[in-house]
């Protein structure tokens, strides 16, 4: 990549690490020129265990995950970023990032692992290595040891509220 990306994929789980991965990533595109597209990709299977448990229409459930990534934005990135919010629905989380990333022209997809290892990683997979061996494009993976540290300053001040 001889340019620096203009579009950036940020793909998100809305985990616990969900708030501090996306402040990291607030802070390494402060300044950046191009524009941000804030990705969720909801696997449809999760969502039919939502929906029993709580009676959520599908659309209502959606709408709920891009107010809450909506709000994110607002709070972590500077005033004027240029930043969008897609939620889709898709079998494969890994796929959908994917499909997402072609679909809007990213240069680049941004994204947490978990870092799982050994037995977990075996049969809960590994969405970040799938996207890693698959994307057209570059990947940048932030770990969770980068983020936990932040995490649990967040997690200190919003008990103190």
């Amino acid at each position: 990549m001889n340019t620096p990306p203009r579009r950036l994929l940020i793909a998100t789980d809305l985990s616990r690490m969900n708030e501090a991965f996306l402040a990291t990533v607030a802070d390494l595109t402060r300044g950046f020129p191009g524009q941000l597209i804030l990705l969720h990709v909801s696997n449809i299977a999760e969502f039919a265990e939502i929906q029993d448990e709580t009676g959520m229409a599908f659309d209502q459930y959606m709408e709920s995950i891009r107010s809450r990534l909506q709000d994110m934005v607002e709070r972590l990135f500077a005033p004027g970023m240029p930043a969008r919010i897609e939620v889709l629905p898709d079998d494969s989380v890994a796929h959908g990032i994917l499909a997402a990333a072609d679909r809007v022209g990213a240069d680049m997809i941004v994204m947490g692992t978990h870092g799982r290892t050994g037995l977990s990683r075996l049969v809960l997979g590994s969405v970040a290595e799938a996207v890693l061996r698959r994307a057209a494009v570059p990947v940048l993976v932030v770990p969770l040891a980068v983020v936990e540290p932040r995490q649990a300053r967040i997690d200190i001040a919003a008990r103190a509220t």
